[in-house]
């Protein structure tokens, strides 16, 4: 099996917001004794895990740490889930461990994701990091990162909102149940800014286990002046991060209290932390490249964060074209998006869950569809001179707009 063989048969059996359960995973971790057997950090969240996951990650190897990364979603290809020494896993590594796997996945009818942990994992342990950075999918409680036995050093809820209503339910306290799924007893707790809902079931389950729980501290004077976005956070001053997103302030705050915890087993140092931060900016997060902006906000709760940002960083209100999935909350998402947009054009990408023309109406969206999202642009360009274009809606489609407007090499 190749690369790009591994890469087809993963793809073939993606069951994103399909199947949501853990009968499958869990037999086949039984019979094959899977866990995760090196020091590790467990973050869920409905936002800023990803930002979170990897300015841990680079604030650790920066320190000097042999550190390893699990995220999702990836922007192109799967491997991109899978880092150690701050490289994606080869594409022979890559391939040789699903072509070993691959009899197992298809006994126990594994989906992609559920593979990609086994990979993951097996992958770790077959390189010892001194830490891995381990991202949840979706939720906690029922997700395949999460393994019985797999006790992490620290837990990390950066967020929680309505998301993913279909799997996780439709409250904030059930969607806080699935996130405290990765409180393990004795091991600490992060939470980040959750409402009072999530708050008091984070906090009800971390007694429960016996896990010493702590929220994230305020972050202050956050400013935005190009090319930096300066905070100061607990002991540290002008902070920076290559970035106009003032909501990462926030999911580096989350970063540098996890290292603060564990500065006794892991100490990072303030030059190695200020570095973490300066290379842990992730892809389409509010990403720049004039005329164009490329992020990846998916729910109320980030379209709300990417409003403000915008608001604070530009001097005129850019324009939005957006796309996104059938099932998200996209009229919730707009209403909030509008007052800081001069206009809105929707559009559609290459993916089987892209929304339609007709999915945005069924929903009561109605502003302007074109399919064809590159003679959009060329006509936005022309209209809008003096303004940016932001992309938003999901991470896939902020990806595919990046790769056709902003180039890959970034």
């Amino acid at each position: 099996m190749n690369y790009a063989s591994a890469l087809a048969y993963l793809r073939s059996i993606d069951l994103t917001m399909v199947r949501y359960e853990r009968s499958h995973f869990d037999a086949f971790v039984k019979d094959k004794g899977l866990s995760l057997k090196v020091p590790f950090i467990h973050i869920a969240g409905s936002n800023g895990k990803g930002s979170t996951a990897s300015f841990l990650y680079r604030s650790y190897l920066a320190a000097g740490y042999k550190a390893a990364l699990f995220s999702k979603p990836f922007l192109y290809e799967e491997k991109e889930m899978i880092s150690y020494l701050g490289r994606d896993i080869a594409d022979e590594v890559f391939a040789s461990y699903v072509e070993k796997m691959k009899g197992d996945f298809q006994k126990y009818s594994l989906s992609a994701f559920e593979a990609l942990v086994a990979v993951a994992y097996t992958y770790f342990n077959d390189v010892k990091p001194d830490i891995a950075i381990i991202e949840t999918g979706m939720g906690g409680r029922l997700d395949a990162t999460n393994i019985e036995g797999a006790i992490p050093v620290l837990s990390i809820v950066t967020s929680v909102s309505l998301e993913h209503t279909r799997f996780l339910g439709d409250s904030i306290s059930s969607i806080a149940s699935h996130k405290a799924g990765i409180i393990k007893n004795d091991v600490p707790l992060l939470m980040g800014e959750v409402p009072f809902e999530a708050r008091k079931v984070l906090e009800i389950e971390a007694r429960k286990k016996n896990s010493p729980a702590k929220g994230v501290s305020n972050v202050q004077n956050v400013h935005y002046e190009s090319p930096y976005l300066s905070f100061d956070y607990g002991p540290y001053r002008n902070l920076l991060i290559p970035s106009m997103a003032t909501y990462l302030a926030i999911d580096a705050a989350m970063a540098i209290e996890a290292l603060l915890m564990l500065r006794l087993s892991f100490p990072v140092s303030e030059r190695a932390l200020r570095e973490g931060l300066m290379k842990g900016v992730l892809p389409c997060r509010m990403e720049s490249h004039p005329p164009f902006i490329f992020d990846g906000a998916h729910n109320p709760e980030a379209a709300q964060a990417l409003a403000a940002s915008l608001s604070a960083a530009l001097p005129k209100k850019p324009v939005l074209v957006f796309a996104s999935f059938k099932d998200k909350n996209v009229a919730e998402e707009l209403k909030i998006l509008a007052p800081a947009f001069e206009e809105i054009h929707l559009t559609t990408f290459a993916h089987k869950r892209a929304m339609g023309r007709s999915d945005f109406a069924y929903k009561g969206v109605h502003y302007p569809f074109d399919d064809d999202v590159s003679s959009l642009v060329s006509h936005l360009l022309t209209k809008w001179s003096d303004r940016r274009i932001v992309f938003a809606g999901s991470i896939a489609f902020a990806s595919y707009a990046r790769k056709l407007f902003g180039g890959e090499e970034i």
